[in-house]
This record gives structure tokens, sequence and C-alpha cells, in this order.
């Protein structure tokens, strides 16, 4: 025994099967259109087996009809590379038995081919035959898939070939299906000293070849037994004509200095106005001299911002410092807690093909403010403007996404992020976030001193004071990277393809890009391609 591996070695399996004629498998000379009615009779060659004659040999040809009818007529055929093999007869009249016999004289060198018989009323047979003069040797072909597809069927031939390549020509010679994953077929008695290739298949839904291997060329010498290794490779996956597009963006590094902006920002509009204590100062003033009379008002003013110095001012710091809710830091708690919104953005989107690259359009981003389990709350930022994309294969199913003009603007996602976040808070501005931590400290610090300004005068004072601070707050995060509008990613993946044919059914990996305005500054992402089948 002798063992021709052209992968890898051999592979121990349980299923073996024994290698069936081609009488299972109809060539496609002489096959007749697709619409032949149904055959009325059976032809079959006696005996049924393959033909093993000598180089010039003479053989005699039976042919079986039945139904028996005498007088039908049975036509014989050389189907295959025969070289000068003939037949004595290509008609005969069938006997009473429903038998008709003809004589092969064997080609001049070895050879493989077939005979084939048919009859007017519609059946045929076929009998391999294998012309040599150098004996016989038998094959065993080890073929397993070990690929990603999920194949129902796998199909072993083999042919008689020069190399692996279809296109220098083949004669199939046997041909055995074989059940997932696989197993050993046995090929006895195949003719010596002739150049073999073994091919497999492994098909998915119909006719869909997912994997196909070849191995090959050998020669089987006489008396003995070769042993070969089938190795399949997964096809080329095929793109659809639409794929989902998911996006989770990691934007930590650019929420971290963004926010830092924002509270940048802040403090110098609280410097303008002269410190947290000044800005308070002045709302409360306003407040409480509105309250007086006309006559009393400059009296009122001067009184209240006297004892504001001497003690108010700072009985009022010290509450808001020992609540922890001063204006600086209830503006930073409400930043770090909008740039955390920011930290999650998930984008969605559309893939169609359109020629050789895909468009990319129904783009629309997702914010929560911190409630996953509450979707209602939820906000959508749209982008109008698609991009293109290009989507391109690499080595064993690796799928490239490159994504190109991709609308992402920055500063709209900041201030759909503190919208997201302020709704949610049950507040309608970043103003009223702050005052409803702030005044309820301040007023009852300063109610004795406040005259004829009640508790609602002095809150309204007070929010008064705080409403041009977040003002500029928002200003400052709608202003945020306004040039960050537009971004390139890239990604890959491994492809999965749908159950039974090849078509990318999913892919996802780590996108990583720039903004096209600001190359420097790097962008990451969770993404995701996932075939759509449904119109949208």
């Amino acid at each position: 025994m002798h063992r021709v591996s052209t992968v890898f070695s051999a592979l121990a399996l349980g299923f073996v099967a024994n290698g069936c004629g081609s009488n299972s498998t109809v060539p496609p000379v002489d096959a007749g259109p697709a619409d032949t009615p149904a055959p009325l009779c059976a032809v079959r060659f006696e005996p049924v087996d393959e033909l093993r004659t000598q180089i010039r040999a003479r053989s005699s040809i039976r042919a079986q009809v039945s139904p028996a009818r005498a007088g039908d007529r049975v036509r014989f055929a050389l189907v295959g590379d025969a070289l000068d093999a003939t037949l004595s007869a290509t008609e005969r009249t069938v006997d009473a038995d429903g038998s008709a016999e003809v004589e092969l004289l064997a080609s001049s060198s070895p050879r493989s081919f077939q005979i084939r018989a048919s009859a007017a009323c519609g059946g045929e047979g076929f009998r391999p035959v294998v012309v040599t003069d150098r004996g016989f040797g038998d094959l065993a072909a080890t073929a397993l898939y070990r690929g990603t597809r999920a194949p129902t069927r796998l199909q072993v031939a083999l042919q008689r070939a020069a190399d692996c390549d279809p296109a220098t020509g083949f004669d199939q010679e046997r041909v055995t299906d074989l059940p997932v994953p696989g197993g050993t077929v046995r090929f006895a008695d195949v003719a010596a000293e002739v150049d073999y290739v073994v091919r497999g298949w492994a098909y998915g839904a119909g006719t869909t070849v997912l994997a196909a291997g070849c191995a090959g060329p050998f020669r089987l010498r006489a008396a003995s037994a070769t042993e070969i290794d089938l190795l399949f490779a997964d096809a080329a996956l095929t793109f659809g004509e639409r794929y989902t597009l998911g996006l989770s963006f990691d934007l930590s590094p650019l929420t971290n200095a963004s926010s830092s902006r924002w509270n940048a920002d802040l403090t110098l509009e609280l410097q303008r106005r002269g410190g947290e204590l000044s800005a308070l100062e002045e709302g409360l003033v306003e407040a409480i001299e509105g309250a007086a009379l006309p006559a009393d008002r400059p009296r009122v003013r001067q009184e209240f911002q006297t004892v504001w110095r001497e003690s108010l001012a700072t009985m009022v710091q010290e509450r808001l410092a020992a609540r922890g809710a001063g204006l600086t830091d209830t503006f930073r708690s409400l930043s770090a807690s909008t740039a955390s919104v920011l930290a999650t953005v998930r984008t969605t989107g559309q893939l169609r093909r359109v020629s050789e690259r895909w468009s990319v359009s129904d783009l629309s981003s997702h914010l929560d403010p911190g409630t996953p389990d509450l979707a209602r709350d939820d906000v959508a930022v749209s982008m109008i403007d698609p991009g293109t994309a290009r989507l391109e294969y690499t080595r064993a199913d690796g799928i490239v996404a490159t994504l190109d003009g991709l609308p992402f603007p920055y500063a709209r996602l900041a201030t759909s992020a503190l919208s997201a976040l302020t709704g949610r808070l049950g507040v309608s501005s970043a103003a009223e976030y702050v005052a409803l931590a702030v005044c309820p400290v301040v007023v009852p610090v300063v109610r004795s001193r406040a005259g004829g300004c009640d508790d609602r005068c002095l809150t309204t004072g007070c929010r008064r004071a705080i409403v041009p601070l977040g003002a500029s707050f928002e200003a400052s995060i709608a202003g945020t990277d306004e040039d960050r509008a537009t971004l390139g990613l890239r990604f890959e993946g491994g492809g999965r393809p749908v159950g039974g044919a090849l078509t990318l059914d999913r892919v996802s990996g780590i996108a990583a890009g720039a903004f096209i305005e600001e190359p420097a500054t790097t962008v990451q992402a969770v993404a995701t391609l996932t075939l759509a089948t449904a119109a949208p």
C-alpha cells in the first residue's frame, strides 16, 4: 500500500463508503432536453458492473429492456474519451426477452469511458468501461469537511485528468455521496498507470457549492492500494443587496476633553460676572428691590447689599459648600453627566449596493441618558446627508468595510445629549437644573433680610441670576467642535454566511477612524453589518 497526501495527514474516520459506478450519474452527452417525457421502459446492462478489459480486446455487451417488447430498437453509443474503441453496431432490435447485444472493440491505449444504451420507449442506461494492459489498483479517498459552513451533503468524484485545473479537461469515472462531515470512499479496481485526481464538493441548499477541493494528480499502481486525503476550501462569500449598519461609538476621549472646555467657558463667564456670589447677589438684589415700594427701593437695596457682603454671602457660600451645591460644582456635575451620555452613541443606517460601491443612508444616532431599561427616554438624532462605503473580501472569509463621508455632527450630538439628560431629569434647561440645586439652599439664608420679598420672590430672583449662566453653558455645548462633522471609518472581521448558502449574513468588528475635518482625532466604534432581508 502506498499513500499520496497533497494537503494533510490521514484522518481517522468511522464512516467508510464504497465508490459507486457512473450509472448513477447521467453524462451531459445526448442527455436530451429537460422536458423529455417520462420513459415508458427501463434499460439496464447485464452485468451492471464496470467492464474491465485489455487493449484491443473484444467484449460482448448486452442490454436488457423491460418491459420486453419484441421489435423495439436499442441504440448504442460510446460516451467520453473512447479514442479508437468501436462498437459492432449502433442499433439493434431486441429479442423476445427484451435483450440486445453488440460487440465492443477496446481502444489501443488505456482509457476510461462509458457505453450508453437507449430505447425508443425512453429508457436508457450506462456501463463504465476501463481499458488497460497494466492491471488495476484500489483507491481510498478520505474527505472530511472542517470549515465554517453548514453543508447538507458531500460528493466525491474520481476523475482521469492531468491536473486539478478544470480547464485542462477530465473524464469523470466514479462519483459517490457522503453524509456530513464526511468519511472514506473506496474505489476498487481502478485502472493502473493512469493520471487521476479526486475532487470533492460540499453542497448547501439545492446545488449551491459551499466548499470544494481537489487532490492530485496521481497514478495508481497495479495490485496495490493508494490513499488520498482531500481538503475542502470554503467558496468565497457573496454580498447581498442591502445590509443594516450598526455602530456603537466610544466617545470617551472626545467627551472628556469637551467637558473640560464647557467648564472652562463657565468659569470665564462667572469671572466676567464677578464670581458665583456676585452673580447670585445681582439676581437677589433685583428681586428684593422690585418687591419694595418705589420710594423705599434705594434704601432696601443698600441695606441688603451691605448685609450680604458682611455676612449673608459667607453664610450662603458655607451652606452651598456643605451641600455640594455650588454653582460651579452643579454645572460640573451636569457637564459630567452630559459627557457620560455621549460615551455611548448608537448609530444605525442602511447600506445599499450601488454598482461597485454602497450608499449609506437612513442614518440615525440614539442617545440614552443612563436608563437602558426605559427605551422611551432615548433621543434620536437624524443624519440627513448619506455617505458611501466599500465592502471587500480578504482571505478566510474576512470582510473589510470602509465608510467614507459618514455624517456625524458632534456639536448636534452634544446638544442632544444635554437635551436627553434634562428631559430625563424632568427639567427644561441647564439653568433650571442648577437652580433646583442652588436656590433651595440660598433662599432660607437670606429670607430674614429680604424685606417684602417672600420665598417665591427670592426663588425667582435666584433663578433669574442663574439663567444667563445656563444659557452660556448650553451655548458652549452647542458650539463644541463644530468643525467635527464627518467621519471616515474602517473595520474588518470574519464573515458569516447564511445557512446553506454563500450570501454574507453578518460581520462584526472594531471600527477605527477620524473626523475628515480633523484627521488627528481618532474615533472607535463596535461595528456590525447584518443582512437585511425585508424592505425598510
